[in-house]
């Protein structure tokens, strides 16, 4: 292809995106020449090109696209335009396919582990994948920040494995409780010496004097004690019941080596030891930005708490299980994490958010088994009808994970649990022409399988078949009559 100008992405990149950037760097600048120095550009329009055409006009003007606009690395399954990828491929294993370094056993772990983030969504607090996502929400207008933060993570993981592989594994003394600790001091404790951030570090173990060593003006961590040095260390800068820092705390002093996964903030640290050993200040320097802006994103979190109190909040029923929808307007993103807290919030089963630019998004709690396939089909099928232009009636089509032809205001992620009407990765979305209201009733329906009218519930079939409102949706629960039915007139 033409060299590469610019690598395009949607705006706020996830790992997979920050991934897929770091395999064209490393790998691919003899397939496509120019990729390690060209430009990011984000295209916020939901997946399609600013103008209408297709990626590969872009491309040929050095515009290459990553999971988006139906280019050669669109890993979504409407979107790829029949290139037949792989449906289980995220954009890195497509990339990594592509440069022919899908087999690279140093690559195992990684490609693993952003493929089932990116496709099922399966995520920890403090993986790469949630640690990148909170990088965004600090700096919504810096990818190339984010990218290079994560980039950074992804090269000591790849060159530790390198050397695992090699025979050359290096267990490392320095941990993630060690290394909240000294974010801690650094971070507080300059209210108490300006300086503080200056001073090398010295790893002692537990008992060991370190009289000597905070003469000469060292910052002293202990190694191996039966007290967690992050405890020690907030209760020295008096931050320890504060509530941003709560969650940092308690994974700081629980999440230990070897209970960890391959991209967990614990095994990057260990990675960075691995590969520099003798520069800790690289493992010091990468985590502080995670330490600071996971304390940020629970700043936005507990400042989530006035717009939740406005918020509607609804019992609703799954079954017989009686469940909390809640309904509120706000721009703050962490509002719909307060709602679903059962901490702080109300447990919520699903959360319906509307934002300032009119564009909803409506998240479903995991926890609680939350199905929206028939919500999915309900909202597209009214947003057609009330723009009076039904493309897609196809109960499969409608139901489908992604985009659908005359509902492309929706994007649904099947296993996320997510349905979205815009998203801080596509922010230019037209709002959806459906009301809060009419919203929050076809969820309290669509996500209620007993939720059908009486006469199909009482007699256990379908009554009125395609005079029934609820035919034109395919909704399951009214499949699940009519195959029943079927059976029994066989029998």
């Amino acid at each position: 292809m033409a060299e590469v100008k610019a690598l395009v992405i949607h705006a706020q990149p996830h790992l997979d995106e920050v991934c897929a950037i770091w395999l064209l760097r490393r790998f691919g600048q003899d397939e496509y020449p120019g990729c390690d120095t060209a430009k990011i550009v984000c295209w916020t329009t939901g997946g399609e090109t600013p103008d209408g055409r297709s990626a590969d006009e872009w491309e040929a003007e050095g515009y290459l696209a990553l999971g988006l606009a139906r280019g050669r690395f669109d890993e979504h399954p409407e979107m790829n335009g029949g290139r037949g990828h792989n449906p289980e491929d995220c954009t890195s294993m497509l990339v990594a396919k592509d440069l022919g370094v899908s087999g690279d056993p140093a690559l195992t772990d990684i490609l693993s582990f952003v493929n089932e983030n990116d496709l099922k969504g399966k995520s920890l607090p403090f993986d790469l994948a949630s640690l990148i996502r909170d990088l965004n929400k600090e700096f919504p207008d810096a990818p190339e920040r984010v990218i290079e933060w994560g980039s950074e993570a992804l090269e000591v993981k790849y060159r530790a494995a390198e050397q695992v592989l090699a025979g050359n594994d290096q267990d490392s003394e320095l941990g993630v409780d060690e290394v909240c600790a000294v974010w801690l001091l650094r971070k507080f404790g300059v209210r108490h010496d300006p300086d503080i951030a200056k001073y090398p570090i010295k790893l002692m173990g537990p008992g060991e004097d370190s009289g000597e060593w905070t003469s000469q003006g060292y910052m002293v961590v202990h190694v191996g004690g039966d007290e967690r040095s992050c405890d020690i260390a907030a209760e020295a800068m008096k931050v320890k019941d504060d509530p941003s820092l709560s969650q940092i705390l308690h994974y700081s002093r629980t999440h230990l080596k070897g209970r960890i996964g391959p991209l967990e903030l614990p095994s990057i640290i260990a990675s960075f030891c691995a590969v520099h050993p003798d520069e800790y200040e690289r493992a010091f320097k990468w985590s502080s930005t995670a330490f600071d802006t996971k304390h940020v994103v629970q700043q936005m979190f507990h400042s989530a708490k006035e717009d939740y109190e406005k918020a509607i909040k609804e019992e609703n029923y799954i079954g017989s299980r009686k469940v909390m929808i809640v309904t509120f307007e706000s721009d703050n993103p962490a509002v719909s994490r307060y709602a679903r807290s059962k901490k702080f919030g109300c447990n919520a089963a699903v959360v319906i958010q509307k934002n300032s630019k009119g564009q909803v998004q409506v998240y479903a709690s995991k926890r609680h088994g939350v199905n929206l396939d028939d919500v999915a089909k309900m909202l597209r099928l009214h947003e057609q009808r009330v723009k009076k232009n039904i493309c897609t009636t196809d109960w499969r089509e409608l139901g489908a994970h992604g985009r659908v032809t005359g509902a492309e205001e929706w994007w649904f992620h099947k296993e996320a649990g997510m349905l979205l009407n815009g998203s801080l990765s596509a922010p230019d979305v037209p709002p959806t022409n459906l009301d809060l209201e009419t919203i929050r009733d076809i969820v309290a329906v669509g996500i209620n399988p007993q939720a059908m009218p009486d006469d199909c519930r009482k007699r256990g079939r379908c009554v009125h078949g395609r005079d029934c409102e609820f035919y034109s949706y395919g909704l399951y629960r009214c499949y699940k009559l009519r195959k029943e039915e079927h059976e029994r007139s066989r029998r």
